[in-house]
This record gives C-alpha cells, sequence and structure tokens, in this order.
C-alpha cells in the first residue's frame, strides 16, 4: 500500500537521489518501506499501488543469506510467529532454526544440488568458494 502520508523532497534520505518539489509516499513491500515518487492519480489506486509494489520488490530482489537462492514469496522463511524473515529461505531457516550449522554443511549439500539445477562443476565450485562465503550468515565464520 501506499500511505496517506505524503512528504516531500526535503523528507527523503538523500541517498535516494530523488528530485526536489515532487511528492513522496511510502510503499510498504513485504513490510519493508520504500519511499517512491507519488503521481496524484494513482495514490488511492489499490491495482496500481499493487504493480508499484510488485515492481519494487522485483528491484529489491533479495537472495538467502545462507545458501544464495533468490527469495520470493513462495520461498520466504518465516518466523515461529508466523512473520516473514526476508534473510533466508524456508530450506535454510525456519520457525527460528537454521537447517545448516555450518558453511561446510551447506556447501557439501549445494555440492551435490546444483549440478542437478543444470550449473557446471566450475560454476558451482566458483560459488562455494566466492559466493557463499559473502553470505552474512557465513561471513563470520
Amino acid at each position: 500500500f501506499i500511505s496517506p502520508n505524503t512528504h516531500s523532497r526535503e523528507d527523503v534520505p538523500p541517498k535516494l537521489g530523488l528530485g526536489a518539489g515532487k511528492t513522496y509516499g511510502t510503499v510498504s513491500v513485504d513490510g519493508r518501506k520504500v519511499d517512491v515518487e507519488m503521481l496524484p492519480e494513482i495514490g488511492s489506486c489499490p491495482e496500481i499501488t499493487g504493480i508499484i509494489a510488485k515492481t519494487v520488490r522485483d528491484a529489491m530482489r533479495q537472495y538467502c543469506q545462507s545458501c544464495g537462492m533468490p527469495l520470493d514469496d513462495s520461498v520466504v522463511s518465516r518466523e515461529p510467529d508466523g512473520s516473514v524473515n526476508w534473510k533466508y529461505c524456508k530450506w535454510c531457516y525456519s520457525d527460528g532454526r537454521f537447517a545448516y550449522s555450518s558453511i561446510e554443511e551447506i556447501s557439501a549439500f549445494l555440492s551435490s544440488f546444483m549440478p542437478k539445477e543444470g550449473f557446471s562443476p566450475d560454476q558451482v565450485k566458483d560459488f562455494l568458494e566466492t559466493t557463499l562465503p559473502s553470505l552474512e550468515r557465513w561471513r563470520a565464520s
């Protein structure tokens, strides 16, 4: 949804690089707030605001911070209270618990799974050596 409280350019964080003199609204995308330019004719149209939310969601595509899988509504994890956790997929994190306790454990699983999904041995090796260690879950280990 787009919140009814709109704001001017001065209220928008500078890093967004949005133009002065325009009106902005906050779009809620899966619990995350995103500032977008408001057009007066769409502010109260649910169909269009839904399209905006989907477009913003696609632009902010997230990846599981344990295995690197692209996240969408069908694979996102949930907390014990049922709330969405956009950091992890449902196979790596569910009900407040991680499925894999070490980077070696997730690497062993991915080594057997990724070739079945069409990844070459070189792609698997590169992913396990470069991408996996950069994910939030494994950075500190």
